[in-house]
């Protein structure tokens, strides 16, 4: 019998969600199973119909189409597993922080009755509002044509806003009916914690959780700056 799993990214941009993503792929490779990686952040970049979409206020004032990117990453996502043959582990990796975007994909992940899917959740927590490493994301193409510390502000800009709109998968509707599984990672202290576990398989649960551990593993506890200071 063939293994189809699927692991969704939660946090808040720049948290580590990717670089998870990368230690998933890495684990599931090296125990035979397929690797493909859907980000919605690369969806949007890749596709013409949303080059409009660049400054923090475009982020702002259009959540509707950030929801419908998310979406339909997801989509891919699910399909692309139908398609597979034998063992495979797919990630959909976006943000998972505003409610009523995951309203949309908690049906999508609900409509697949036999889809073992688990939360992957990198946060920091404390009183702070918290920014991890940055380095990574200054990389990607809504930057290229800034400096550094350009492309810094406009990403603490945007980090904002997404802290304003987020709350927690856990107070959703949904996730108190069907508690699906999750894991999740505290970056400033490389705690684990998991819940619901008997909702997906232990395979599943053991990759996500190796990968967390590695990824505490290689950078340690992550060193954080709050955004009120980096503004």
């Amino acid at each position: 019998m063939m293994s189809k799993y699927l692991v969704v990214a939660c946090g808040l941009p720049g948290m580590g969600k990717t670089t998870l993503m990368d230690e998933i792929g890495d684990i599931s490779r090296q125990n035979d199973y397929g690797f493909r990686l859907f980000n919605s952040g690369e969806l949007r970049r890749a596709d013409t119909r949303y080059n409009w979409l660049k400054s923090p206020d475009d982020f702002k004032n259009n959540p509707g189409v950030l929801d419908e990117i998310s979406s339909e990453t997801l989509k891919q996502s699910v399909s692309f597993l139908g398609d597979c043959d034998g063992n495979v582990v797919v990630g959909f990796d976006q943000t998972f922080t505003r409610k009523n975007s995951r309203e949309g994909i908690w049906q999508i992940l609900h409509s697949s009755s036999e889809l073992q899917y688990i939360v992957a959740e990198v946060y920091a927590g404390g009183d702070r509002e918290l920014i991890p490493g940055f380095g990574r994301k200054s990389q990607n193409k809504d930057f290229s044509d800034m400096s550094f510390e350009e492309s810094f502000k406009d990403f603490v800009r945007r980090l904002g806003i997404y802290m304003e709109r987020s709350t927690h998968f856990s107070e959703d509707d949904f996730f108190q009916e069907h508690r699906p599984a999750y894991a999740r990672l505290e970056r400033t202290t490389g705690a684990i914690e998991m819940g619901n576990q008997q909702n997906t398989s232990p395979e599943l649960i053991d990759i996500v959780v190796d990968a967390m551990k590695r990824l505490n593993e290689r950078f340690g506890h992550s060193s954080t700056v709050s955004v009120a200071d980096a503004q």
